[in-house]
């Protein structure tokens, strides 16, 4: 798996939290991921790697 290393911005609001980990468990929303995220997931993609830690998505806040 790769990580995203980023820093939090304060506009940032797409994250784990308990009241959403049962929707995110079935799908994150793409649309809504700042772009920094989907840069991240693009790369990966190409890269044929299958996992990406990103740690707003990944632990709970």
């Amino acid at each position: 798996y790769v990580t995203l290393s980023h820093r939090w911005a304060s506009s940032e609001v797409v994250e784990l939290k308990s009241t959403n980990i049962d929707t995110f468990r079935q799908c994150i929303p793409l649309e809504s991921l700042p772009q920094t995220f989907m840069d991240a997931i693009a790369v990966t993609r190409t890269l044929s790697i299958r996992y990406i830690w990103i740690d707003s998505l990944c632990i709970i806040q």
